[in-house]
């Protein structure tokens, strides 16, 4: 049984229940109500068959949340203040665990000299809603410190790359009436654990949007979610191809992401499914491939060395390698999900392909 058949039989199961009708209701005008009920129902189904439905997949941390923030900012209401509130205190908490790692990790000089911060730690616990002085001042001061950044870009593989920009900024967050601002909350890393549906008003069309957990022991659960899609984005960190995986060290996260894109474009209820890959955090990819050779990585890399649209050229390849299919059609953008013009683009040009395939398919 499809999804969507499921939740309108349970709809129609539960037009029986008497919170529906009032208690000295007579038996005809209850027949009428469950009848009417049933045929709101009904048409609601057949609305909701119309609607395109969007699944959003990649690997942990490749951007697919980053991705729904824009799109709520763009074409939602934005955020709530709710929301405004838990993404300061997931950013000023970014930073203070991105501080004790390299205090503990350091040298006896910048313990001590950081040490204020071990101790508040032991003895405040989160959420953090604000700093005191002396904390923020010492943070400010980590981000100056020579020796502290050094350890910084050493242990980066356990520090969010967004912890730089809420360091630097650590003044302007960290007060109790600091508000962050969309850029801020575009910038914090957030850890999708469920599955979660997203519904947008874009050119006046009701687009469903769902993001689903990558974290390697939760794709499973992705299964269910692949009926009655119509496209795909499958976001890859193209910045990724020299970085392991948080769950299986020796795993290469750009390797990952290859693996699961033949998986994912090669399950036997996705193959007419147009899929639209993402390449994104291409300005950091953009930086990364002059100091970091992408042959040191992928040996089998002949492009020229420092060139990003080589390096591009190359993964684009990668992934595109035997899916050729009549049925669908692969695209591929270079992407930045913290920038909004350029997402809204891509979003405008996806639900384009969207009502063309439509129409091809109508027979029209």
């Amino acid at each position: 049984m499809k999804k969507s058949d499921s939740t309108y039989k349970s709809r129609i199961a539960n037009a029986q229940d008497e919170t529906y009708i009032k208690s000295d209701t007579s038996e005809a005008e209850r027949a009428k109500q469950v009848e009417l009920y049933l045929k709101q129902e009904k048409q609601k189904y057949l609305k909701s068959l119309e609607e395109p439905k969007i699944l959003i997949l990649g690997t942990s941390d490749a951007g697919k949340s980053t991705f729904l923030k824009q799109l709520k900012i763009i074409h939602g209401t934005g955020f709530t203040d709710e929301e405004i509130k838990q993404a300061k205190q997931s950013a000023i908490t970014q930073v203070l665990n991105a501080a004790e790692i390299v205090i503990e990790n350091s040298d006896e000089n910048i313990k001590s000299t950081y040490n204020p911060i071990m101790q508040y730690l032991c003895l405040v616990a989160g959420p953090y809603d604000c700093l005191p002085l002396y904390i923020i001042n010492l943070l400010a001061a980590m981000k100056e410190d020579v020796a502290a950044q050094k350890r910084f870009e050493e242990l980066s593989h356990l520090i969010p790359l967004s912890t730089s920009h809420f360091l630097t900024n650590i003044k302007r967050i960290a007060f109790a009436e600091s508000v962050l601002t969309n850029e801020d909350i575009l910038m914090q890393r957030t850890v999708t654990q469920t599955i979660t549906q997203s519904t947008f008003i874009i050119d006046n069309d009701k687009v469903h949007f769902y993001d689903v957990s990558g974290l390697k022991h939760h794709r499973k659960q992705w299964i269910p979610y692949f009926q009655d899609i119509l496209m795909i984005i499958f976001l890859v960190d193209i910045s990724a191809y020299d970085m392991m995986m948080a769950e299986n060290p020796e795993m290469n996260r750009m390797v990952d992401a290859h693996s699961l894109f033949n998986e994912i474009a090669n399950h036997k209820l996705l193959r007419n499914v147009d899929i639209s890959i993402f390449f994104n955090k291409n300005d950091l990819f953009e930086k990364k491939v002059m100091q970091v050779p992408i042959k040191d990585h992928f040996p089998n890399y002949t492009g020229q060395l420092n060139n990003a649209k080589a390096g591009g050229e190359f993964f684009e390849n990668l992934f595109l390698k035997g899916q050729k299919c009549d049925s669908r059609q692969i695209t591929v953008s270079y992407t930045c999900c913290t920038d909004s013009k350029l997402i809204q683009k891509l979003v405008y040009k996806i639900l384009v392909s969207i009502s063309r395939k439509n129409v091809i398919d109508s027979g029209i």
